[in-house]
Order: C-alpha cells, then structure tokens, then sequence
C-alpha cells in the first residue's frame, strides 16, 4: 500500500512560489482555464446555486479547467443534497429520532443522509481549497497593486 501524499500539481506549484524548473513534470496535462460554464440541467435548484457560487469563485482563481467541471458537480449535488434533507429535517422540528412501525426509537435517516453527503462535500471540497486549511495548500495568483499614476492615466 503507498502511503505517500499525491503529487501537488505545477500549477498549484507556481501559485505558492515552490515550482523548481527540475522537478517539472514532462508532459503534464496542462489543461485552459474556463470561464463560468453553465450549471448542468440535471442539478437541483440547490446544487445550481451551489454551481453559481463556487465557479464565480474559482473563475477568479483562474483554476476552473473542463476537466474539473464534473467533479464540481458531485461537489454541488452533495451540497444540494444536505441542504434538502436539512429542509426536510427542518420541516420535522429537527427530530433527532424516529420511531419505526414496529414502535421502537432509531435515528433519524435524514440525520444519515446528511452526515454522509457532507462528508463526501468535504473530500471534493478539499480538491478545490473550499476549506481554510484546503486554501492554505493552494494559495492564490498575486492580486496587483493599485498603481496611482496608472488609475489618474485611466480616470481623465
């Protein structure tokens, strides 16, 4: 069993500052950056919103590839997911339990479903630095610097 980290890619490489031209991967895929695909017609209303708000975010990264568009899906669809079972355990007064027909107590099957479709979020989230500590793996491409004379030259 290997027991090693996957290989971080060059881009992610560059963004942090750690990329060596001797470590480069020859022939790496390299694929173009997309800019804010439509959400796929078979995501729930949720999953869409979900859609709209993380390819804005990682249009502005400049790291949303083709590539990566089916995998922000099922990111989306498990998002959708917790967020429905959360209405509907909403809708039941957040009942922790439920009793069966037999009568016996059990817990409540949303409880299960939204523990799993967030757990599964949270692996593909990971993928794409959703997270604070996902974030500090990746890093950002530098922001410029306003530059005075460029902003009077642009403004009159």
């Amino acid at each position: 069993m290997n027991n090693r980290r996957p290989r971080k890619p060059d881009n992610i490489k560059k963004l942090q500052g750690t990329l060596r031209t001797d470590r480069l991967l020859r022939n790496a895929v390299n694929p173009s950056a997309v800019s804010l695909p439509p959400a796929p017609d078979w995501l729930s209303e949720y999953a869409k919103e979900e859609w709209q708000l993380m390819t804005h975010e990682l249009e502005q990264l400049r790291i949303l590839t083709n590539m990566d568009l089916s995998t922000l899906a099922m990111y989306c669809v498990q998002v959708g997911i917790v967020r429905k079972a959360n209405e509907q355990l909403r809708s039941m007064d957040y009942a922790l339990t439920v009793e069966t027909p037999n009568g016996h107590l059990q817990t409540n099957p949303l409880l299960t479903i939204i523990n799993k479709a967030s757990e599964v979020a949270l692996k593909i989230a990971g993928q794409f630095g959703f997270s604070p500590s996902a974030r500090t793996r990746i890093g950002t491409p530098d922001q410029a610097e306003d530059d005075p004379f460029e902003n009077y030259l642009n403004n009159n």
